[in-house]
């Protein structure tokens, strides 16, 4: 699709000299389907205003670790910041049990369904790994802390900042073969209409 095809000569010049980079409207005309006459404001002031809003709300999330604290123990983030108007996703805690109720004996094993389930969550939601902003897990034992690291960062792999994470010992689940409980917190920008 042609830049700016949709729009005015004004606006295109306008979007041409005085908002940079101006490949980015070619997403946005085609992304959200802007027409002159229908949806953008008549004044450059308008104009520029609704850009403004645009680019916030597509913002990226901020991963934030401050250098005057201690740096996280592994591969995670202290914080995230989350872009105002975003839609937020909370699992609840999945468990290592595929659908067929078969629970695996091995830690990472039950991780890895945990973090399946978790992916299937997302996905039903149109959001993917890579929106996950936080990650909190509970296991029965801390000898099981390597195998869900291991799970942790699989799934993370290919994230472009790493989310916030809450790792707990905790003395056991509702059934004794459970080893590993994982929910998220994820975000993702507005849908477009």
């Amino acid at each position: 699709m042609r830049p700016f095809m949709n729009l005015c000569q004004r606006c295109r010049l306008f979007f041409q000299t005085i908002v940079k980079p101006a490949s980015i409207f070619c997403c946005l005309d085609n992304r959200l389907n802007y027409t002159c006459r229908q949806t953008l404001p008549r004044t450059i002031k308008g104009i520029a205003s609704e850009y403004a809003i645009w680019l916030k709300c597509r913002r990226p999330m901020k991963e934030i670790t401050p250098n005057t604290i201690h740096p996280p123990f592994a591969n995670y983030s202290h914080a995230t910041e989350i872009p105002a108007n975003w839609r937020l996703v909370r699992t609840s805690g999945q468990l290592g049990i595929s659908k067929d109720d078969v629970i695996p004996e091995c830690a990472y094993r039950q991780a890895l369904l945990c973090f399946e389930n978790i992916r299937k969550t997302l996905n039903s939601t149109s959001m993917l790994p890579k929106d996950t902003v936080h990650i909190s897990a509970y296991l029965a034992r801390r000898e099981y802390m390597k195998d869900y690291m291991r799970a942790r960062d699989e799934f993370t792999a290919d994230n472009e900042r790493l989310p916030s994470s809450t790792l707990l010992i905790v003395s056991g689940f509702t059934r004794p073969e459970f080893k590993v409980e994982v929910e998220i917190w994820a975000a993702a920008p507005p849908r477009e209409n």
